[in-house]
């Protein structure tokens, strides 16, 4: 329709002199509505252009508006998981190179003395040679422990390993405490052994081969780094026994607490008396007592560092 023509049907479409017959939606970017003039002569379409994409996002912006935030969250959770992955293996490759360089230096040590003592072995008089084998024995002895500890550190993996019986820990405490008198008696030291009941028993559910290492770790340590006092403790309570050992020594800082239950870490303040380091001995502790699932922990100031550790009550 052109000219004249078109300008009579806008006319007509103006006065309403028209009635609407039919609508038809198509599945296309656009749709049609066929008017019918009332005129024989005469059909009027008007085009309305649409876009379905818009109108399902206006129809559902919520559920569009949720859906993206838990794409948002999921992709986060996904960053944040391959970098704690990535952070994860960073962390044992670094405890894998410091292990590895630990175990270097700690054997090092050892190998140069045995060597240098060999190397001069027919220079050394007959009479100081049995001083010189006895030397030797102690560094081999002290290698095989450094050997052996590395070796329990292996085995201490899986709950498996654990072999779980009633174990009364005052009487194991007291036995180890007995044996290590003559290096208490050596060092000048005050110890005591105190519990919250008089005779009483304190029965857990452990590996006594384990748990055995474990207080013998920890009282060895305490009597290596104490100036002039330690104290041995068991409380009963709560349904719970908690070991816990005292010295007076220097304090251990916030930065080496972190630290101490790492493989082959010292302190700076290691002593080098007939007591030794391996570095060792806490590190198989933790092992020890997070397979027991045993609550552990160290407490130090500038006066006292404590060691305990908590198991359920059996008995």
């Amino acid at each position: 329709m052109v000219g004249n023509d078109s300008d009579e049907l806008d006319r007509k479409i103006k006065n309403g002199e028209y009635v609407v017959t039919r609508q038809i939606s198509l599945w296309t970017t656009y749709s049609i509505d066929s008017s019918r003039i009332n005129s024989s002569s005469y059909n009027a379409y008007n085009i309305y252009m649409f876009h379905p994409i818009g109108l399902a996002v206006r129809n559902h912006i919520i559920v569009y508006i949720l859906s993206l935030l838990a794409l948002i969250i999921l992709e986060a959770l996904a960053v944040f998981t391959m970098r704690k992955v990535y952070s994860n293996r960073m962390s044992y490759e670094l405890m894998r190179q410091d292990l590895t360089r630990s175990i270097a230096h700690d054997l090092k040590t050892p190998l140069a003395v045995t060597k240098a003592y060999t190397e001069n072995w027919e220079y050394i008089d007959e009479e100081d040679r049995h001083e010189y084998t006895e030397k030797l024995n102690a560094e081999v002895d002290n290698m095989a422990a450094m050997i052996n500890n590395m070796l329990n550190m292996s085995k201490l993996d899986s709950e498996k390993d654990l072999k779980l019986e009633e174990v009364e820990l005052y009487a194991m405490t007291s036995a180890i405490y007995e044996r290590m008198k003559p290096l208490i008696a050596e060092r000048g030291l005050k110890t005591k052994l105190i519990t919250d009941v008089i005779g009483g028993k304190y029965y857990v559910k452990a590996d006594p081969k384990m748990i055995k290492i474990a207080i013998g770790n920890f009282i060895t340590n305490a009597v290596k780094y104490a100036e002039s006092k330690v104290e041995i403790k068991l409380l009963g309570k709560d349904k719970k026994v908690t070991f816990m050992v005292t010295n007076d020594g220097e304090g251990i800082s916030k930065k080496e607490i972190k630290r101490i239950w790492e493989p082959f870490y010292k302190t700076d303040k290691a002593r080098t008396d007939r007591i030794g380091s391996s570095g060792m001995g806490l590190a198989i502790n933790s092992s020890i007592l997070r397979l027991h699932k045993a609550k552990y922990k160290c407490i130090s100031d500038k006066t006292e560092t404590s060691f305990w550790f908590e198991l359920k009550r059996v008995k």
